[in-house]
This record gives structure tokens, sequence and C-alpha cells, in this order.
């Protein structure tokens, strides 16, 4: 015969077991449905950084057509970005800052000064504008691949038709 204490502790081994196996279970199953917000986090943050740096450009350029540009896409990314944060908070997404950073480019604030102190802030200004752009066109056309609902497929296509928008507008003011 086996001792009771051996068939108690045998016993509990056994719940624990079983205990550690449904909620090992539970959480793969649970996160097979999941998808990651990766994506759309990244179009959130170059929303932002865009925002930012035409927020500076708005305070600082001095050519009105530039200045009217900014305002543009400032109006345009400041829409698309609330959607998005909108879209992310209603999944049970908030983002935090250090997410918000992740397109943050400080080097494009230094490249700012250097061409202010050269007399080329507005030229700078949106040659940086369209590079940020490229990037963020990048992000809503990986995003748009990666979407998996109706509702993000509508906001990331209106926010890269409003990208689009805008470079058609710029183009068209350029080539007057």
């Amino acid at each position: 015969m086996q001792n009771p204490k051996n068939r108690i502790l045998a016993g509990i081994l056994f719940i624990f077991s079983v205990i550690f196996i449904l909620i090992i279970g539970f959480s793969i199953i649970s996160s097979i449905g999941k998808k990651s917000n990766d994506s759309l986090i990244t179009v959130a943050a170059y929303q932002t950084e865009i925002a930012r740096i035409s927020s500076l450009g708005l305070e600082s350029a001095k050519d009105s057509s530039v200045r009217s540009k900014l305002a543009t896409i400032s109006a345009f990314i400041e829409t698309d970005s609330k959607a998005t944060i909108s879209y992310l908070s209603s999944n049970g997404t908030k983002l935090s800052k250090q997410q918000v950073a992740l397109a943050l480019d400080k080097k494009a604030d230094e490249k700012l000064e250097t061409a202010a102190q050269l007399n080329k802030y507005d030229e700078t200004l949106l040659q940086i504008i369209q590079e940020k752009s490229s990037s963020y066109k990048s992000a809503l056309k990986q995003a748009l691949n990666d979407a998996s609902t109706a509702k993000e497929k509508q906001i990331l296509e209106t926010a890269a038709n409003n990208i689009l928008t805008f470079e058609g507008l710029d183009s068209t003011k350029t080539a007057e």
C-alpha cells in the first residue's frame, strides 16, 4: 500500500499540473484571435511627427505659400490622426508616449535650425515634410496590408487618399 502522505502529495501535484496546462492552453487560444496593431501604431506615430513638424513650420515659415501648404497638410493629418487614435482606442489600444514618438526625428529639428541660420528654412522644411510624407505613405501601405477590419481599411484608405491629395495639390502649385 501507498503511504497516505504520498497520495495526497501526488494529488496536489496532479491538480497543479492540470491548472498549469489549462492556463497555458487558455493563453494560447485567447492570443490566436488577437491581432497586432503595430503597423497602425506606426501610422499614428508618423501622423504625430508630420503634425509636429507642420506646426513648427507654421510658426517659423516666411513664405505664405509654404504656410498654406503646411496648413493644408496639417488639417489632413490632424483629421486622420484623430480617426486612427479613435480606432485604436476603441479596440483597447491606448498609445503611450513612447509609441507616439516612434517616428520622432530630432535631426529634422537640427536641420531646421541650421536652415534658419542659412536663410533656407522654408526650402528645408518642405524637403523634410516630403521625406516624412514618403515614409508615412510606406507605413500606410504596410498598415493597409495588415488591416483586418473594414473600419480599419476605411480609415487607412482615407489617410492614404488625403496624403496623395495633398501631394497632388502641392505638385499642381509647383507646376504653375
